[in-house]
């Protein structure tokens, strides 16, 4: 007799979405869900096999590539910020996702990952960049700075990408959905993403704690999030405007906490870089929020 768990295994191998929501007694929601669901590209890290990785390819870690004569970025405080991580959209032009995000340039990763600033203070922006790089412009390898801080110069791996559709966190409320319902949910998710899912582009978030997307519509605007006494003193309109607003904000990328490339956030915690539809298109990313979130 297969238990549900392996019956869920193989219909994930499948790409059986449909017999997924039947397995785990969700049918009625499968058409909701399925329209909210989003494309995105779990990114695939695997050591470099000899030598230094090409300059301008996906890679987590190492140095960064960026224009000849670039600065790299500091906070406000002229502290170095450690590098993340840079995506090379032409390696995913044939994707999903590149209609949202296009199909050519270095998007460039950087984070103040020694204060590890959680994204609930207005004004602290300068702890966080990612740069968007252009095909016209020439990459050099950068080196690192002398001040860079301990502990901030991390494991170089490259990025592969595997195409995924993401369904809305069951930390969310659905409508409808009992507290059971809502438990075969979580457990639908785990089979379909991983209990902990891993490091993505787009689609929607792992959430470890509550939807962020109202603290960055608040912060991104002025207003301390550490607790509610900012947004319940503001008056009832006001609050529905933000509330409207919050919804345009999504995930530009998701990185947990991985011993392989020695970044650690928080308690095993994750790190959302979130941007709004707006800015987006844009290509706007000076207008990123950084939100992190532990257990």
């Amino acid at each position: 007799m297969i238990d549900r768990e392996e019956k869920a295994k193989l219909l994930c191998e499948a790409g059986d979405l449909s017999g997924l929501f039947e397995l785990y007694g969700l049918k009625e929601f499968e058409d909701t869900l399925m329209e909210q669901a989003q494309p995105s590209l779990l990114l695939r890290l695997s050591a470099a096999e000899s030598g230094e990785p090409a300059v301008g390819c996906s890679k987590m870690g190492g140095l960064p590539d960026l224009p000849e004569g670039s600065d790299w970025p500091t906070t406000a405080d002229k502290i170095p910020l450690a590098f993340l991580c840079q995506i090379n959209l032409a390696e995913i032009a044939d994707t999903s996702v590149a209609s949202s995000i296009g199909s050519s340039g270095l998007l460039s990763f950087f984070y103040e990952a020694n204060e590890q600033p959680w994204g609930f203070e207005p004004g602290t922006s300068d702890k966080w960049k990612v740069i968007f790089t252009g095909n016209n412009k020439s990459l050099v390898r950068l080196k690192a700075p002398a001040d860079l801080p301990a502990g901030c110069l991390f494991n170089c791996l490259l990025i592969g990408f595997n195409e995924r559709l993401t369904f809305p966190s069951y930390e969310n409320p659905f409508p409808g959905m009992t507290w059971p319902q809502n438990g075969d949910y979580h457990d639908m998710q785990d089979a379909w993403h991983g209990s902990h899912w891993p490091d993505h582009l787009l689609g929607h978030p792992d959430l470890l704690q509550n939807d962020w997307r109202l603290q960055c519509a608040l912060t991104s605007h002025g207003i301390y999030c550490g607790d509610n006494e900012a947004f319940d003193a503001l008056d009832q309109a006001t609050k529905d405007a933000f509330l409207a607003q919050s919804k345009e904000w999504r995930l530009l990328l998701q990185l947990d906490s991985f011993s392989d490339s020695g970044m650690e956030w928080g308690l095993d915690g994750l790190l959302y870089f979130c941007i709004s539809e707006q800015a987006l298109r844009a290509k706007d990313f000076d207008q990123v929020w950084v939100i992190l979130q532990t257990t």
